[in-house]
């Protein structure tokens, strides 16, 4: 049976919608790594605030409009924090590699599993998805040095992104391929970008709806922040509340993601590769 985007992206809606508890599964990861992570940038944060006329205040009673004005004001300042938030960046993307395989793993069919099984598959599929990863940053960066004095900056910077968006499109697919499929990590690999080839319409199409339904919820989010302008207590605690709920919807956009894409790669190609056995449904 073939399916195209919108079809991919329903079917990612309604298992992400069925796995609802994972939402919250996530997210207390999320809070604990984020919690873990923060300690040592607020102490450095601490170190430099002190300095300062308000450091006091904010070490005392942390002002979050103060900071935010702060922040946008202020942008050079905040080139100290590079290092960490490197750090804290390069920490997401691998705990986003592990996290990856349970996911595909999950959405790929209306099977359910439980928690210890999903971080089994994580780290299950983890090397094989963080090759993938490195052989893509290795493409990207090749690709860079290759095209970078050849061209006028506009020319490259455009050309750029469009060979960025087309790589990653083809690392999802491979990584969708590499969990799905039950061969050899090469065979997976020239398999998934088989896929993407031949369906270029439709795996683009999935990621741009995915992109679409990301994009509405950061708006949602920027649009609630533009609203709420209050000062007081209340105001904060809500925009805190506000805050943690965009946090589930971003996990629920992710979920979406990951599901639209295992459903158009399995189920247009069911017929012709091998699928563990285990994620038919």
């Amino acid at each position: 049976m073939n399916i195209g985007p919108f079809k991919a992206v329903r079917i990612g809606v309604k298992r992400a919608a069925v796995n609802w508890r994972i939402w919250f599964v996530v997210y207390g990861l999320n809070f604990v790594f984020a919690a873990f992570l923060a300690l040592p940038l607020a102490e450095t944060f601490a170190k430099d605030i002190s300095k300062s006329v308000a450091g006091r205040d904010l070490l005392y009673g942390f002002n979050y409009r103060w900071y935010t004005g702060f922040v946008t004001s202020n942008g050079n300042v905040l080139q100290s924090f590079l290092p960490q938030a490197i750090l804290i960046f390069l920490i997401y993307i691998i705990i986003e590699i592990f996290l990856a395989g349970g996911f595909y793993s999950m959405l790929c069919g209306n099977q359910k599993i439980g928690f210890w099984e999903f971080l089994a598959r994580g780290s299950r599929y983890f090397f094989p998805l963080l090759s993938i990863t490195v052989l893509e940053c290795t493409t990207l960066f090749l690709l860079c040095l290759a095209i970078r004095g050849e061209l006028s900056e506009s020319v490259y910077q455009s050309i750029g992104v469009i060979a960025v968006f087309i790589i990653i499109v083809l690392s999802d697919f491979i990584r969708a391929a590499i969990v799905i499929d039950d061969d050899n990590f090469w065979s997976k690999v020239k398999r998934g970008l088989s896929f993407t080839a031949l369906h270029s319409l439709s795996t683009f199409g999935v990621y741009f709806c995915c992109m679409i339904i990301s994009a509405m919820v950061i708006g949602l989010f920027f649009l609630f922040h533009s609203v709420n302008d209050s000062t007081i207590s209340a105001g904060i605690i809500v925009e805190i509340l506000a805050g943690q709920i965009f946090v589930l919807l971003r996990i629920f956009s992710k979920l979406i993601f990951y599901a639209a894409e295992a459903a158009l790669y399995k189920e247009n190609q069911i017929e012709i590769i091998n699928v563990n056995p285990e994620m038919l449904e």
